[in-house]
């Protein structure tokens, strides 16, 4: 899917999903049409509030996987080449990998948010951070999967769109 960076995005509501509560991995395949600045891959939140989800996006000059607005899970990013971004959140932690390779993680537990849940792919809430680039496919578990499972779906990814995973 390409999206222009002006007022793109897909989005709708999500059942049977706590966010925040319940862990969660989440795989994009994807890649900016132009050095990334302040565009989002995908939110999932409380529809009731800002920052009460999950994010991956870019702002800045960070790649970013937020839980609940906190900013903790970063690492600098330039590219527009092709990626596997995966994130993976339990109740006290989360991890940012891209390409099969940690690049940002943090700890401490975080609040649940209420119970209707939305998604949005290609912005964030509120419409703005409009992604100016093209997501091949993404992947949501509603579980931490194991480390083993992680990197095989990755690897598949990898495989299936030419991308080097390590």
């Amino acid at each position: 899917v390409r999206f222009d960076g002006i007022s793109d995005n897909l989005n709708g509501n999500i059942t049977g999903f706590s966010a925040l509560s319940d862990p969660i991995t989440i795989f994009v395949v994807a890649a900016y049409r132009v050095a990334p600045a302040a565009q989002a891959f995908i939110e999932s939140g409380d529809i009731q509030a800002v920052n009460r989800g999950y994010q991956i996006m870019h702002e800045g000059a960070l790649q970013k996987f937020r839980v609940q607005g906190q900013d903790d899970t970063t690492y600098s990013e330039a590219s527009t080449a092709w990626h596997v971004w995966s994130a993976v959140h339990i109740t006290t932690a989360r991890t940012l990998y891209r390409d099969g390779a940690a690049q940002a993680s943090a700890s401490g537990a975080v609040n649940p948010v209420g119970v209707q849940v939305v998604y949005r792919v290609g912005a964030l809430y509120g419409d703005q951070y409009y992604l100016d680039g093209d997501i091949a496919e993404v992947l949501v578990y509603n579980r931490d999967l194991p480390a083993s499972t992680r990197a095989r779906i990755e690897h598949y990814l990898g495989r299936k769109y030419a991308i080097a995973v390590s």
